[in-house]
C-alpha cells in the first residue's frame, strides 16, 4: 500500500497494477516474467520497485508507468528492502544478494552461493540480516558488505523475523527453529564472525 493510499499488486498473468481505494485501476503496464511473493516497496520519491521471476526489477511511477529496469542474475522471489540510508536490497536465485539505487544502479551484490529466496529484514539501522539456501544466516550492511554469518542445520526459504528484543528469529525448510539473541548477533557483526551452529537442539535459544 503505497503512501497515497493505493494498492500496488502483481501476479501470474505478467502484469502490474496500481488500484486506488476505490477498487479502481490508475494504472498498469505489462512485465516480464512473474510477480511471485515479491512485494513492491514505495521510495520516498513515490516509485514502486518490484522483482519479477524474469529476473527483472521495476520502478514505475504512481500511474505504473515504467521509471527503470534492472537485470539481476537470476529469478526475484525477494520482496524488496529499503534500507535507512535510501538503497534497495533484494535477493535472487543466482545466489545474490542485491543493493542497488533508487535509480536503478548497482551499489553491490553479495554471493551467497546458492539461490536465496528469503527477503532481507533491517537488525538496526545499519545491520540486515536474509537467509539462504546454504543453509546460512547473513548479516550485511546496507551495501551488502558480508558483516557475519551462521551456518545452521537446514535450508533456508524463510525471512527472519527481528521480535521486539531484538532477537531473530527464523526457520529452515526442515522444520527447524532458531532464535538468535541480540547479544549473539552484536558480537559476531562487531568481531566479523562466521560461526556454525549445526547439530543442536529443535527449538532454541542461542546466546
Amino acid at each position: 500500500v503505497a503512501t497515497n493510499g493505493n494498492i500496488a499488486i502483481g501476479g501470474n498473468g505478467r502484469q502490474f497494477c496500481i488500484i486506488d481505494s476505490n477498487a479502481v485501476i490508475r494504472g498498469k503496464t505489462k512485465v516480464k516474467g512473474w510477480v511471485m511473493h515479491s512485494k513492491p516497496v514505495e521510495t520516498p520519491d513515490h516509485q514502486v520497485v518490484v522483482g519479477t521471476y524474469k529476473k527483472l526489477i521495476y520502478s514505475v511511477d504512481t500511474l505504473c508507468n515504467i521509471n527503470w529496469t534492472y537485470k539481476a542474475g537470476g529469478r526475484i522471489h525477494s520482496s524488496m528492502l529499503l534500507t535507512p540510508d535510501g538503497n534497495i536490497v533484494f535477493g535472487s536465485f543466482d545466489g545474490g544478494v542485491y543493493a542497488i539505487r533508487q535509480n536503478g544502479q548497482l551499489v553491490n551484490r553479495f554471493n551467497t552461493g546458492k539461490r536465496v529466496v528469503s527477503s532481507a529484514t533491517m537488525v538496526d539501522d545499519s545491520v540486515l540480516a536474509i537467509c539462504g539456501i546454504s543453509k546460512c544466516i547473513y548479516f550485511l550492511d546496507t551495501k551488502c558488505n558480508k558483516l557475519a554469518s551462521i551456518e545452521c542445520d537446514g535450508k533456508f526459504f524463510s525471512t527472519p523475523v527481528v521480535m521486539h528484543d531484538g532477537t531473530v528469529f527464523c526457520c529452515t525448510m526442515n522444520g527447524i527453529l532458531y532464535f538468535f539473541s541480540k547479544a549473539l548477533i552484536d558480537d559476531i557483526v562487531n568481531n566479523r564472525l562466521d560461526i556454525t551452529v549445526t547439530g543442536r537442539p529443535f527449538s532454541l535459544v542461542i546466546n
